[in-house]
């Protein structure tokens, strides 16, 4: 034991390690007087303890706490349940921490916060709830939950552009992507995600894999049929109606057979696909009625030129009498 004690007291010698009732310190310049950073336990009363890592350099007039550790567990600088590094080595200086508030019903909030020269209490910077709602902004109150927001004016009343999610009930959630600018007394979604993959721009409520509520501005478009193109209207045996039928129909319905009217345009939209097959079927159609008209016309030039011919031989008759 007393070789052990002589080992510890020549180590100490060495390194500048001084031990004091609950105390350790590293005296760096091997002097009272230096600058020098220790460990420390305090007795806090109620039978609480607290372990310090401690500074004292040349001009405190006191030991001060880097970081302290309480018999509960909590890690900090100062308070309870807060971990903050303050750069100036003071107290009053700016820094940057952590801390866990109670908000009641057994609600916790993490908090990374700043307290800088001229703020009166800690400003949030990014919080994080029990029930899973993620902030980031500045100098703000906080509310509501599953959300995530930027605010670049630093400000409760700034522009700023976030995420949320949304229940609407029987278990459906909604991803939002959304604005909330000064002047805007709501949130305005950018762009929606149901939990059924059906994404909406322009939208809250997408009906379709993807629903766009305004113009879209592209290079091409490629879309995959899913009914078949019209290449039989050349097949052998198609019931091509007669031009007398079309018109019939025409005049009785004002829009062309196979077609949708206006009103049901209007009702039911567009499905791009189908409208565009319906329009080739329709443009195959008036190409077999212009070949039979051009048949026609070729027919009619033929007799024509029959008829004349036989006006120019009766009367060659007619003058040779």
């Amino acid at each position: 034991m007393k070789k052990t004690i002589l080992l510890i007291a020549i180590v100490g010698t060495i390194f500048g390690i001084r031990a004091q009732e609950n105390k350790i310190e590293l005296d760096p310049k091997g002097s009272a007087g230096g600058d020098l950073i220790g460990l420390k336990v305090t007795e806090t009363g109620n039978n609480t303890t607290r372990l310090h890592i401690y500074k004292n350099f040349t001009g405190d007039n006191s030991d001060k706490d880097l970081l302290t550790i309480d018999a509960s567990g909590n890690t900090m600088r100062t308070g309870t349940s807060k971990l903050f590094w303050d750069p100036q080595g003071n107290a009053g200086g700016d820094y940057i921490g952590f801390k866990v508030t109670e908000t009641g019903n057994n609600k916790s909030k993490l908090h990374i916060y700043r307290n800088f020269t001229g703020d009166n209490s800690d400003i949030d910077l990014f919080t994080v709830s029990n029930s899973g709602s993620i902030q980031f902004k500045e100098n703000a109150n906080l509310t509501g939950s599953s959300r995530i927001q930027w605010d670049p004016q630093g400000s409760a009343g700034g522009d700023f552009i976030g995420f949320k999610v949304s229940e609407s009930g029987n278990n459906t959630t909604k991803l939002h992507i959304f604005r909330n600018f000064t002047g805007d007394s709501q949130d305005i979604d950018r762009l929606v995600i149901n939990a059924n993959g059906y994404v909406g721009i322009g939208t809250s409520n997408p009906d379709m894999k993807l629903t766009v509520k305004g113009n879209i501005h592209a290079e091409e478009v490629k879309i995959d049929l899913n009914v078949p193109a019209p290449d039989y209207v050349f097949k052998e045996g198609y019931h091509l109606r007669t031009i007398e039928e079309v018109e019939k129909f025409i005049v009785k319905n004002s829009h062309l057979p196979e077609i949708p009217s206006a009103k049901e345009f209007e009702k039911n939209g567009v499905m791009q696909a189908e409208m565009d097959m319906s329009l080739l079927k329709k443009i195959e159609e008036l190409t077999l009625y212009t070949i039979a008209q051009e048949k026609k016309i070729k027919e009619l030039e033929s007799l024509n030129k029959k008829i004349l011919e036989l006006q120019s031989r009766l009367e060659k008759l007619e003058s040779e009498k």
